[in-house]
């Protein structure tokens, strides 16, 4: 019985949807007319856009519009944040610098009474 319903509900949805993108109203307006909450217009619109069904009726400014390529590619640089606020900035690319400041970072004090051997 729910299965029947939420079909219905989602046609019901379709249609009213339909009918927007074929009218002239604002949402608000429309939702006024239709008697329904603009939170309940705009839940079904992302619901059903989601679904094959509704793939046809997308609103004019999303129309030819298509998933970019994108490339993603390493952090130019790299942040050490340092417990005393300092911070390091080594190039991503530079596996040397990056092993050097490790070093570095690996041989400071654990508190702040301990001696370290400079850099």
């Amino acid at each position: 019985m729910a299965r029947s319903a939420d079909m219905a509900t989602r046609r019901l949805w379709q249609q009213r949807l339909q009918r927007f993108e074929q009218g002239r109203l604002t949402v608000a307006a429309f939702c006024q007319a239709e008697d329904v909450s603009p939170a309940s217009f705009y839940h079904w619109r992302r619901i059903l856009r989601r679904g094959t069904a509704f793939n046809s009726v997308r609103p004019a400014a999303t129309r030819g519009h298509a998933f970019v390529p994108v490339q993603v590619v390493a952090a130019a640089t790299i942040e050490v944040h340092l417990p005393n606020g300092v911070r390091l900035a080594v190039p991503g690319a530079d596996h040397a610098a990056l092993e050097t400041v490790v070093a570095a970072v690996g041989r400071l004090p654990a508190s702040v009474g301990e001696e370290v051997e400079p850099c």
